[in-house]
């Protein structure tokens, strides 16, 4: 089992401030529940499906579908970057659903402007 995000933060550049809050997790399997608005809680994700995130920002997995799982506490809120993880979201991750040696987990992130981000996952 590979972990690959637990949260998802996007934030655009100052001259166009977005927020982007992405769950991975919420209800499917394991999952910890929904996090409050505004996040975006994802239980699953399906090779080549974009989903939409926000702001008209899709994300699409490549390769692979992947299953949210979040298997243990802290179940208390953290903060990372200024950002405040609801617990709901804290100690999630997804997994690929086909989890062989020497694959990648590969997704693209589309509907953002030209720009320097910051990506805390």
């Amino acid at each position: 089992m590979s972990c690959l995000l637990f949260a998802f933060l996007v934030s655009c550049p100052t001259w166009a401030q977005v927020n982007i809050f992405v769950d991975f997790g919420g209800v499917e399997g394991n999952g910890a529940g929904a996090s409050p608005d505004p996040w975006v809680t994802i239980d699953s994700l399906i090779e080549d499906e974009p989903v939409e995130i926000g702001s008209g920002v899709t994300l699409t997995p490549l390769d692979d579908g992947f299953t949210a799982n979040n298997p243990a506490p802290p179940n208390e809120d953290a903060e990372y970057d200024g950002i405040i993880i609801p617990h709901e979201a804290r100690n999630d991750y997804l997994f690929k659903n086909v989890d062989t040696a020497g694959t990648e987990a590969r997704m693209r992130i589309d509907g953002l402007p030209a720009g320097t981000y910051n990506i805390t996952a």
